[in-house]
């Protein structure tokens, strides 16, 4: 025969699944969500990069956006940049492949332009010239590492139909149409040298169109465009690129 006390706490046992609260099951509670590891510097410094650099702009102060468009027309943005003429950007990561510049066109993006950034390159620049059409950007790109463009180096480009010739100091060099060149100027004692672009006329005879003395710099990397002219013959642009490639 069951005690009445021990028959009263068997009843308080057999109450408690009523009274207490619900336990929700360990796969009803959800896992927090868990953040990504932050990249390492290596792996920041590894990843692909771009330096916009822009010849002539189609409009001043232009809000330019790096994107990627893949086949259902879905744009990725990756970076933006504020563009004018006879302007370098700062480095923008970019993957492998097609990258449009685009701009805002109400809810999408526009493409005014775009280049192809090489596979196996961690650090190009490309470079952006009005298009014919004068409402998009031509571009190319250029593998600093590729072209053995270091410091104190230029980098000579010929857009025009006449060969470049270039005096830098003692070094001459010459940069045939579509050409691009590598070279480092041979400065003199006090470290300036002479920087001379000319070409030939119909009659064969030299046309100097730029002629200037200037500093040996060891901290920048020089770009030179050459571009055609109705006045001069050659129209010169150089472009001082000052930073590391990391």
């Amino acid at each position: 025969m069951i005690r009445p006390v021990l028959l009263a706490v068997l009843y308080s046992i057999a109450a408690l699944p009523a009274v207490m609260p619900h336990l929700t099951t360990a796969q009803e509670i959800a896992p927090s969500p868990v953040p990504a590891p932050a990249a390492k510097p290596e792996e920041k410094k590894n990843k692909p990069h771009v330096r916009l650099i822009c010849v002539s702009a189609l409009k001043e102060d232009q809000d330019v956006i790096l994107a990627t468009k893949d086949e259902t027309g879905k744009w990725t943005e990756l970076g933006k940049a504020k563009i004018r003429s006879a302007f370098i950007t700062e480095w923008i990561p970019v993957p492998a492949g097609e990258v449009h510049l685009a701009v805002k066109d109400q809810d999408t993006l526009k493409s005014i332009g775009k280049f192809t950034f090489p596979s196996e390159c961690r650090r190009a620049m490309a470079v952006l010239l009005p298009a014919p059409d004068k409402t998009s950007y031509s571009a190319f790109t250029v593998d600093p590492e590729k072209l053995s463009f270091a410091k104190g180096s230029v980098l000579a480009v010929n857009f025009s139909k006449q060969t470049g010739y270039l005096l830098l100091g003692t070094t001459k060099v010459t940069v045939g149409s579509g050409q691009r060149v590598v070279t480092k100027p041979t400065p003199e004692e006090n470290g300036m040298y002479r920087f001379m672009v000319a070409y030939q006329d119909q009659e064969n005879q030299p046309v100097t169109c730029y002629d200037r003395y200037l500093p040996v710099s060891k901290d920048s990397r020089d770009l030179l465009f050459l571009f055609p002219d109705p006045v001069q013959g050659l129209k010169v642009m150089n472009l001082p690129m000052f930073g590391d490639l990391d």
